[in-house]
This record gives structure tokens, sequence and C-alpha cells, in this order.
């Protein structure tokens, strides 16, 4: 006799996947690799063949496929399930959901490369080294056009 679950338990079963189990479990479960050089902190591409990719965003959470032009194709975990398995039903990729609650994925994570930083000038210095306003120059232009200043004032104030 087959266990029947009430339409609730069903749709609890299906939102717990979602919130438990990463996009990123699954792909790496198929088979995909982390494309560390094609990733940003929030789109993490991953490979398995050449052509053959998924984007996982908001955190593991979603997916879609930048190849497929015709229509997006895009969801959860459960339908990245059913699109890496055509034709899977719903039922069957409940049973193979179920064996991947409580698995964390293997270490593909994005970590920003540091950025060379140049010391920040010290604001004193470039105040005191700034270039004062000349007719011509973009602060002259902005002072007398479009803040009214007459040039007898800048030149005054360039003394």
């Amino acid at each position: 006799m087959a266990y029947q679950n009430s339409p609730q338990q069903m749709n609890d079963e299906l939102q717990k996947f979602r919130d438990e189990i990463s996009c990123i479990v699954v792909l790496e479960q198929a088979g995909y690799r982390f494309a560390r050089s094609e990733s940003s902190a929030r789109h993490m591409r991953f490979r398995r063949q050449k052509g053959e990719s998924i984007i996982v965003t908001h955190g593991g959470k979603g997916w879609w496929d930048p190849h497929n032009s015709s229509s997006i194709v895009k969801g959860s975990v459960i339908d990245l399930v059913r699109f890496l398995n055509p034709g899977m039903s719903l039922g069957n990729a409940r049973v193979e959901l179920r064996g991947m609650l409580g698995l964390t994925p293997s270490g593909a994570e994005y970590v920003a490369e540091p950025k060379e930083r140049k010391p920040a000038r010290d604001p004193k210095y470039m105040w005191k080294n700034r270039q004062a306003p000349h007719p011509g120059s973009a602060a002259w232009t902005y002072l007398t056009r479009d803040r009214a200043l007459p040039e007898s004032i800048l030149h005054l104030a360039n003394r």
C-alpha cells in the first residue's frame, strides 16, 4: 500500500527543499564544476561540458540557463533537478531531493579578489595643493555659468 501525503504536507516538503537545498549541491551531484573566473558574488557560473553552463543566483536558491534563448529557463532547486533530468516527474524529483537534504556545497564559493588600492591622499594636502580656478577651466565655467558668480569675484578669490 502506497503512503499518501496530504497536499499541505507535499507543499511543506517542497518548501523545505527550496529552503534547505542549495542549487550548488544539485549541480555538483550532476557533475558541474564551479567556474570562478566567470563568476561574481551574485552570479556563480557552473560548467559541465563546453557550451553547457548554468548560473546560480540568490545565494544558491535560484538558477538560470544562459544558453536557452528561446525561453527563459530558471527556477528553484526543484525546477533544476527536473531540468537536468528531462521528463522526470515531480514525484521522482522529490525522491532525489530527499537524498540531498543536509548536504552542503563541497567548496564552490565566490571569493572576491582583493583589489589593489592606492593610498588615499590627505584632504589637507589635496586642498593646499589644488589648482585655483582660472578662465576656461571646468571649475571657472561651472561657477560663472551655472552658479552665476561674476568673474570679478573669482579673480578676487584667486588672489
